[in-house]
């Protein structure tokens, strides 16, 4: 029983080894039916939703209960029925945001994920971009877009006269 349970573990371990998302942190402001937060888990993350609907929040939970439960560690997932604005970033990797343009929500995103996200961090935006954040802007596949906050220290150094 003793090698059996190794050998699972070992497995386990080589499995979320071989997910190279495996082990990051995942924040998704306004999760939704949940089904980023159960995406992110299934691939090794340890990822949170929040949502202010409380009825989303039920809905998301009871679809996503599976997929979260089969998740390969160390991937989790929890949907949370809160508000994004008070989730603490300090240790965040990831931040995924459904946002639109016109009513202040992106860039209040983006002074937040400025203020709080590590200089690693990235933020993926569904279909709308992050206003003055053309320069951090990597890969745009189909509306999704990917800014890397690791380029604000370098790009702002090269500006930065000496």
């Amino acid at each position: 029983r003793a090698a059996i349970g190794a050998a699972a573990q070992g497995a386990a371990s080589n499995r979320a080894a071989s997910l190279p998302l495996a082990g990051l942190r995942l924040v998704d402001f306004g999760s939704g039916d949940g089904r980023v937060v159960a995406a992110a888990a299934s691939r090794g993350m340890q990822a949170v939703g929040y949502e202010l609907n409380p009825y989303l929040v039920w809905w998301s939970r009871l679809r996503t209960r599976k997929a979260l439960a089969a998740a390969p560690a160390p991937g989790s997932g929890a949907l949370l029925w809160a508000n994004a604005w008070t989730a603490p970033l300090r240790d965040v990797d990831v931040v995924t945001i459904y946002g639109r343009p016109g009513d202040g929500v992106m860039e209040r995103a983006a002074a937040k994920c400025e203020a709080e996200l590590p200089p690693h961090a990235a933020v993926i935006s569904h279909h709308f971009d992050v206003p003055g954040w053309e320069r951090l802007l990597v890969q745009d596949v189909e509306g999704l877009k990917l800014y890397d906050l690791s380029l604000r220290s370098r790009r702002a150094g090269a500006q930065t006269p000496e």
